[in-house]
């Protein structure tokens, strides 16, 4: 089982290799990543408070691997829906529950190098900028950053999954995905406006959590409960997304 799992992901990576919009993805978010050091508004108080430098990007950044993860899984999930290659695939033996978890798997190691690469381009641009290394936040607080703010784009991720492999379509995906990220961001928006709702009701909002997680940075706070907890609800939501939409496929009608 564990042999036709690990077949069925290098055979997705290596189909996914000959994609030009993988490759156009990545390196617009690689590129948009290393151009948030010109940020003129932070400039002057990253030289006095490091830590800073770390909120831009978490910050600054969240739209843009928003979008950058949302577009990927958009294509690649509904890919063979599109060129009709699923019934194909599925007749070769493979399963159902595995082409889907393998299709899982792969979004997911997608989401997490997109935003590596996009750290690592931040980090690196910042360092050209100075002239030097430094590296203002402890390593342990950097990999509870890091992994939270995976996890809220992951969420992004399984619900354009399952939209994609509902709908069959990348348009409606695409449509779909972007509209609820716009939609999420003007609810927000009017919510912290009219201060109907408490900022710590907001935690469950992926881009909040990528947004907010900007104090936590500065005030030392990335060990805090209230913080990873967000994570956790992220991976709940994963979990429920994945299950619902493989139980969706097990039985969907293809054509």
């Amino acid at each position: 089982m564990k042999m036709k799992m690990r077949k069925n992901i290098v055979t997705e990576l290596y189909k996914n290799a000959w994609y030009w919009i993988v490759w156009v993805a990545f390196l617009a978010c690689i590129i948009a990543s290393a151009t948030l050091i010109y940020d003129h508004y932070y400039a002057s108080h990253i030289a006095r408070l490091p830590r800073l430098r770390y909120t831009v990007f978490v910050g600054r950044g969240a739209r843009v691997m928003m979008f950058g993860s949302v577009l990927l899984t958009a294509y690649l999930s509904t890919a063979d829906f599109s060129e009709r290659t699923v019934q194909n695939i599925l007749s070769t033996g493979v399963s159902r529950e595995g082409y889907f978890f393998s299709k899982a798997i792969m979004i997911g190691m997608y989401t997490l190098l997109l935003y590596a690469a996009g750290w690592i381009a931040y980090g690196v641009a910042y360092t050209v900028q100075q002239k030097r290394f430094e590296i203002a936040v402890m390593p342990g607080e950097i990999a509870v950053l890091f992994i939270v703010a995976v996890l809220q784009l992951w969420v992004y991720c399984s619900m354009v999954n399952l939209i994609g492999f509902i709908s069959g379509s990348q348009f409606i995906t695409m449509v779909s995905g972007f509209g609820w990220l716009v939609l999420e961001l003007l609810t927000r928006g009017v919510l912290d406006l009219t201060g109907s709702v408490d900022s710590s009701a907001l935690r469950m909002f992926p881009i909040n959590v990528l947004e907010q997680s900007s104090g936590k940075v500065v005030l030392g706070e990335l060990y805090d409960v209230s913080f990873w907890i967000s994570g956790v609800y992220a991976l709940g939501f994963i979990i429920v997304l994945n299950v619902a939409c493989c139980l969706y496929f097990d039985r969907k009608d293809i054509h």
